[in-house]
């Protein structure tokens, strides 16, 4: 094992080894929190925190912590993937920035998605009052460099038809609400 860094090198160091293409499990830690990041082939594939998140949660959680630290861990196996959009990492790259030592969403001017006409939720939920909450939020607001359904899109995958930009499928919730 490694010895510890500062937690405000993690961004810039988990840049450098998706940048290069290598692999490294990397253990963070704050006073009450712990989480683990892995890295293959310069691809985020594993995430979890303490907190119980598992993914991509996890990993936008952990790369936010404040007063965290980090270490290389030196593990001889590979933990399961459980982050499953190749290109995740360069579109977290793209959409944040360190600002005095803290990780912070870029202000994106563009609040609207560049792939609205062809996207199946946006043409479901437009004009439909409260269920069009899906536009305000993700396709039309801030979130929509967050959206499931562009980070498949981007990483070249086939976009399921009923996934909402939250990463849930319609069919669990077309009956609700929202």
């Amino acid at each position: 094992m490694s010895n510890f860094k500062k937690g405000d090198e993690l961004f810039d160091f988990l840049k450098v080894i998706s940048e290069k293409n290598e692999s490294k499990t990397v253990e963070i830690r704050t006073l009450y929190k712990l989480g683990i990041i892995q890295i293959k082939d310069g691809k985020v594939v594993f995430a979890k925190s303490s907190s119980g998140e598992f993914g991509r949660e996890a990993f936008l959680e952990i790369i936010n912590w404040k007063k965290s630290k980090f270490q290389i861990l030196e593990l001889s196996y590979s933990l399961k993937e459980n982050i499953l959009v190749e290109n995740q990492f360069s579109q977290l790259v793209k959409n944040y920035k360190v600002v005095d030592d803290t990780l912070v969403k870029k202000d994106i001017d563009n609040h609207e998605c560049e792939l609205l006409a062809e996207c199946p939720i946006y043409n479901k939920f437009k004009g439909k009052g409260i269920k069009n909450f899906w536009i305000r939020v993700y396709c039309k607001g801030r979130k929509h460099v967050e959206c499931e359904r562009k980070l498949i899109h981007l990483s070249g995958e086939t976009v399921p038809d009923k996934l909402l930009p939250n990463g849930k499928d319609l069919i669990d919730i077309e009956n609700s609400i929202i």
